[in-house]
């Protein structure tokens, strides 16, 4: 993980003055709609869970959940589902009137995961992070290789607050624009990875 301040260089060569703590807001803001529109920042975790409740999901120090990817129980996919739908299929889920092995899961409340049919058994997730609001930290990878990106977008956030000493309204959305460019450039290479793997395949036969 790298500190916030290891940012600044790039943010200070176009906003000379500004705050740490301004310039840490911005930071965070930026990294949070990077993982947003990117879904760059995935985390996977494997842990046991009991048979009678709803259990937390947590995301590692420092983080936020921002989607489900996928879950599986005991190795096996388990499909993702509504409430609403829990209700009308399975109207004895909320008391325990089933029981089995899980197929769907689903969220009473934010950070929590609720399997249908409940059971013991070992959970794994594979989630999409961000930043949280208190974050003072930020991954090696996002500093390596995306630290000019994330500095644009928060310099665009600093030179947009009015009355300082920095603001420039012009050059905030130029920086914002380009902000902008480069997480669609990113959001594709978070589909083909570093492999260059193709998007889709064309199946051949023989």
């Amino acid at each position: 993980m790298r500190p916030l301040d290891d940012f600044a260089p790039n943010i200070r060569l176009y906003a000379p003055g500004v705050a740490d703590p301004t310039m840490h807001f911005a930071l965070r803001e930026a990294a949070v709609e990077f993982c947003e529109r990117t879904r760059l920042w995935r985390y996977e975790d494997e842990y046991a869970v009991a048979a009678e409740k709803c259990d937390a999901i947590f995301a590692p120090d420092g983080a936020v959940i921002h989607e489900i990817e996928s879950i599986t129980f005991d190795g096996q996919p388990l499909s993702p589902v509504s409430l609403a739908w829990l209700d009308e299929n399975y109207r004895g889920w909320r008391t325990q009137d089933y029981t089995g092995v899980p197929r769907y899961f689903s969220q009473v409340e934010p950070d929590q995961l609720c399997l249908v049919p409940q059971a013991a058994g070992t959970v794994g997730l594979s989630l999409w992070l961000k930043p949280s609001n208190d974050a003072d930290q930020l991954p090696d990878w996002m500093f390596n290789q995306f630290r000019e990106t994330l500095a644009q977008g928060a310099i665009a956030r600093i030179l947009m607050i009015p009355n300082q000493s920095f603001t420039n309204y012009e050059l905030g959305a130029a920086f914002g624009a380009s902000f902008s460019a480069k997480l669609d450039d990113a959001s594709t290479k978070g589909f083909t990875g570093q492999q260059r793997a193709p998007m889709r395949t064309r199946a051949s036969f023989f």
